[in-house]
């Protein structure tokens, strides 16, 4: 069976850079609320409050905190692309993830993509910018999850 008959939105436009990086603008204020509001509580359970400059409670390792935020990061991602496709950033631009195999998005191609996007950021988004010279116009992360970033039409009904 051919891959446009089990999902046909494969075959949208791929969308540009510009609309991804927009949507992903959007999406990162919404997780730096998220992540604001998990510091917010680790404070208010690692702080001794009865004093006014209080002090830790016990110690807080970094590497907690860091695998906190991306734990956040990638729940937040998993749980809009799975549920139909889109961020609220990925929504406002119109764009949506698609599968290039059959069904919706998978948790191992979120995982993917959650994880092989981070390294597309930290190498100064050299990931994302080689959409530019792939001939099909997919970034490291869309090419490891086989999915793919698309133009919804103005017209499509949800």
């Amino acid at each position: 069976m051919p891959q446009n008959a089990v999902n046909p939105q494969v075959n949208y436009p791929t969308a540009s850079i510009f609309k991804r990086l927009a949507a992903m603008l959007y999406d990162f204020l919404l997780i730096l609320a998220l992540w604001l509001i998990f510091g917010i509580v680790m404070v208010a359970l690692f702080v001794d409050m009865p004093e006014v400059g209080g002090e830790f409670q016990k110690p807080f390792p970094p590497s907690i905190a860091a695998s906190s935020w991306f734990s956040i990061t990638f729940l937040f991602y998993t749980y809009f692309w799975r549920r139909n496709g889109q961020t609220l950033g990925m929504q406002a631009w119109r764009i949506k993830l698609v599968s290039e195999q059959p069904g919706p998005i998978s948790i191992l191609q979120c995982m993917l993509r959650v994880g092989i996007g981070f390294f597309s950021v930290l190498s100064c988004g050299l990931g994302f910018l080689w959409m530019l010279w792939d001939k099909s116009e997919k970034t490291w992360h869309d090419r490891a999850s086989m999915s793919k970033v698309v133009i919804l039409p103005k017209d499509l009904k949800k």
